[in-house]
């Protein structure tokens, strides 16, 4: 999902920012400076802070209005899966990307299905292809048959 800058938008911080306090980012902040022996014990302190503040103020139209406000209500898989591709490495996403390769394909496949007369076959692929064309499209396409 994109905002109106063009840029992607972080759910995973746009989440975390709604569950999360100042004193809670306060206490995050300096974690990397604490005794390592004790960081363990903070990390555990800070996650049941935010683990109280959550279910102290937890409400659909609390979620509804911080992560809906962009998003579509029914977004379709590609959507979701490009989603996902932020928080994966390269093996991950290019599966994610095969599989949304796929689905495309598939997408292509129901419109190929749509545009042919049901209980009639296609005579031929381009036929089909040129009814998606503009009629200025489609002489450029048969200028470009003709001189191959």
């Amino acid at each position: 999902m994109k905002n109106t800058e063009n840029h992607e938008i972080d759910y995973v911080a746009k989440f975390d920012s709604i569950f999360t306090t100042k004193p809670l980012r306060l206490f995050k902040s300096i974690i990397p400076f604490v005794d390592p022996a004790l960081r363990k014990h903070l990390i555990v302190l800070i996650k049941i802070m935010e683990l109280q503040y959550v279910l102290s103020g937890l409400s659909d139209q609390l979620l509804s209005s911080h992560l809906n406000t962009d998003c579509q209500c029914n977004p379709s898989l590609i959507t979701i899966l490009n989603s996902l591709c932020h928080y994966c490495d390269e093996t991950e996403k290019q599966t994610i990307e095969q599989m949304i390769q796929l689905f495309q394909a598939y997408e292509m496949y129901q419109t190929y299905q749509s545009v042919t007369k049901p209980g009639k076959e296609a005579d031929d692929f381009t036929d089909i292809l040129q009814t998606m064309l503009s009629p200025e499209q489609r002489d450029l396409f048969h200028s470009f048959m003709e001189h191959t």
